[in-house]
């Protein structure tokens, strides 16, 4: 089995998909909003797995945090034995311009354009 993480992190929030590959069937989903923010009374932790949702509220300072929460619940919850199930992440990229159509390896030269075109959209 192949697992692939996919994430889609935003300003405040981090969503995520834990893929079976070349499948493409989801293992487990989730999202973790609210980072950085003060909690409401709503839960704002949320996996999904095996047909059931896993809730619960937690207050996270940064994504860094929030990313340790979600590998640990995915080891919590059986997701994954060990975090080298996990063969590969992949990373949505808000706005590529016309030098990001489809999916790349990320590299050095990937990561520098990635910074010249971040005007394309800014955190607001």
């Amino acid at each position: 089995m192949t697992k692939i993480l996919a994430v889609n992190a935003g300003s405040s929030s981090l969503k995520f998909k834990l893929l079976e590959m070349p499948e493409e069937s989801v293992i487990a989903e989730g999202v973790i909003e609210r980072i950085g923010v003060d909690l409401d009374q709503d839960n704002n932790v949320t996996i999904k797995f095996n047909g059931e949702k896993h809730k619960q509220r937690k207050h996270f300072d940064n994504h860094e945090q929030a990313i340790n929460l979600m590998l640990n619940q995915f080891k919590e919850l059986g997701i994954v034995k060990d975090f080298n199930d996990i063969k590969g992440i992949g990373h949505r990229v808000v706005a590529g311009g016309e030098w990001f159509n489809k999916s790349v390896l990320v590299n050095d030269e990937v990561l520098k354009k990635n910074r010249e075109i971040s005007f394309l959209c800014p955190i607001t």
